[in-house]
């Protein structure tokens, strides 16, 4: 290893120790909502289905992804505070590693990382108990491998991340529709038609929202989110 690489190492040690450091202050912090999640979880591992009271359907939650990563920590019998918090610090530190990823494409002081990690608010929903930084980690992700698939020119795994996405909250859908749309007006602009894996794309998003669309209908009678 290098000078230079140690320098790499050391400096990412450093914003590491930094926004664990940080994100301990709000170790006590946990927003009341997350406990609607928490309901809901517990009378699905208990055999109730996913409701909040026993026998009525009522969706009452937005982060069906969520309520699945937080179930087996659930039947296994580990607090759900406590697994949500650790959930919501490891998505923190991959959005911070992604982060970091993408300032060093970038000219300039690659100051992203340091700034996200000293962010009050992003530190704070890192323990806030719900899926903001699940979302936020996907978000940027499946944001991230879009770009890197159309400077590519192939690739189809964004369609799949924005699908679990919508699935982490119902507006992940919008961000897909950015991203298809962006994707049509480049499209238009050479005069193309739309290629394999644009079509491939959509395929996967549709195969992670299609199902979990048509069981939201059949399960709770309607199909737009209650929430």
């Amino acid at each position: 290893m290098n000078q230079n690489d140690r320098k790499w190492v050391l400096l990412a040690f450093g914003l590491l120790l930094f926004f664990v450091a940080h994100i301990a202050l709000f170790r006590g912090f946990i927003v009341d909502d997350a406990f609607i999640t928490f309901r809901y979880v517990q009378q699905w591992i208990h055999g109730h289905g996913l409701v909040y009271n026993i026998g009525e359907r009522v969706e009452g939650y937005s982060n069906f992804l969520w309520i699945l990563l937080l179930s087996p920590f659930a039947h296994f019998g580990v607090e759900l505070t406590l697994a949500a918090k650790g959930l919501g610090a490891l998505f923190g530190l991959l959005t911070l590693y992604m982060t970091w990823r993408a300032a060093q494409q970038v000219e300039g002081p690659r100051v992203a990382p340091l700034l996200l990690a000293a962010s009050g608010p992003f530190a704070a929903w890192t323990m806030g108990g719900l899926e903001t930084l699940l979302f936020t980690f996907l978000l940027f992700l499946s944001g991230y491998t879009f770009l890197e698939e159309e400077a590519k020119g192939r690739g189809y795994l964004s369609g799949f991340l924005f699908g679990l996405l919508a699935l982490s909250r119902p507006e992940g859908l919008l961000f897909a529709l950015v991203a298809f749309g962006f994707r049509i007006w480049r499209l238009y602009n050479v005069k193309s038609c739309p290629l394999r894996h644009d079509l491939l794309r959509l395929l996967a998003i549709g195969t992670v929202v299609l199902p979990y669309f048509f069981w939201r209908w059949v399960y709770y009678g309607y199909p737009l989110p209650n929430t």
